[in-house]
């Protein structure tokens, strides 16, 4: 017996006017939706423009 296991993932912003970003991974077995998790993406790094995400 084989188990289809996906994560599905939605990137959403509770406020635009805000930075936060949020990141949703589904969790989904046989088509059957088991765990949710929210990640929240920080803001980008403004000084480093080439590697946004580096806070050097």
């Amino acid at each position: 017996m084989k188990k289809n296991i996906k994560f599905l993932q939605e990137l959403f912003y509770v406020d635009y006017e805000t930075p936060d970003r949020y990141l949703l991974l589904i969790e989904v077995k046989d088509g059957i939706p088991v765990a949710a998790y929210v990640v929240k993406i920080p803001g980008a790094f403004l000084r480093c423009t080439y590697y946004p995400y580096i806070g050097n």
